[in-house]
Order: structure tokens, then sequence, then C-alpha cells
């Protein structure tokens, strides 16, 4: 029971509308797993975690992102790992 509730806890879905450009226009930039860091400058890293899979269902990038604390010289890390699950370029 708890194996599922993580699951579902960690589970997340993304869709979006596109306007003003066609769906052939827009693939591929999508079907890139593993450029996000072109779209959002403040990842420092995204990279494929496993070999195997390049941009198939199964695949996981790791992404970092390197911020500073105000009052220090501290570098703070925040980092993700996400397992590509579906794609539908329909």
């Amino acid at each position: 029971m708890a194996n599922q509730e993580t699951r579902e806890k960690w589970a997340d879905k993304v869709r979006a509308k596109l306007t003003g450009r066609s769906a052939d226009q827009i693939w591929p930039l999508l079907e890139d797993f593993f450029n996000l860091h072109k779209w959002l400058p403040a990842i420092d890293t995204c990279v494929m975690e496993l070999k195997g899979h390049q941009g198939q269902p199964g695949c996981i990038r790791y992404c970092v992102v390197s911020t500073s604390s105000d009052d220090s010289r501290e570098v703070i890390r925040k980092w993700a790992c996400e397992k590509l699950i579906a794609i539908d370029p329909r």
C-alpha cells in the first residue's frame, strides 16, 4: 500500500494547448527530453541519468539548479531525477 501511495505522490502529467504554432513546428523541441536547460536557463545541468532508452519511455534525466544564499557565499544545488513514462506525438 505504501508503495502505491509513493508512486501517486510523485506522479504527474503535463499537457499544453498550443496556439500560434503548428504541432510540426513545436514537436521537435518537446520530443528532446534532455533539452530542458535550453528552455529554462536557470537549469545548470540536464543530462541522461542512465544510458539506454535515450528519448524513449523509460529514460531518466537528471537536472540541477544552482543558487547562492543571500547572506553567504554558499552554493545551494537543487536537483531532480525525472523518468519519461510515455510520449504521445499526437
